[in-house]
């Protein structure tokens, strides 16, 4: 089973701008099979989680991303690439096994 940035976003309890970045990351990676992914990728993916998305995200998105990649919680690949790390997917993957 597919589940929509929406539906991730509701399993993981989204509640800011670091939450949907992971939500994005999460769905592309793990529902999209996707090894690594652009900025504008993540930017794209998180306005698809509709009823959590907002606007002002966008606004501190670089700086969510810098404390996201700090935290270990992603990687960055190259200049424009990032991937969840993997103590973090393996965390993901377990919340939405159900899901799958």
């Amino acid at each position: 089973m597919t589940l929509t940035s929406n539906s991730v976003a509701a399993r993981l309890g989204v509640r800011s701008g670091v939450d949907i970045i992971i939500c994005a990351m999460a769905t592309l990676e793990i529902f999209g099979g996707k090894a690594g992914v652009t900025k504008k990728e993540i930017q794209l993916e998180m306005k698809q989680a509709k009823s959590y998305y907002n606007s002002g995200y966008m606004n501190n998105f670089g700086r969510n991303l810098a404390s996201l990649i700090k935290a270990k919680k992603i990687n960055q690949l190259g200049s424009d690439s990032y991937a969840l790390s993997a103590a973090e997917r393996k965390q993901l993957e377990a919340q939405l096994a159900d899901a799958e």
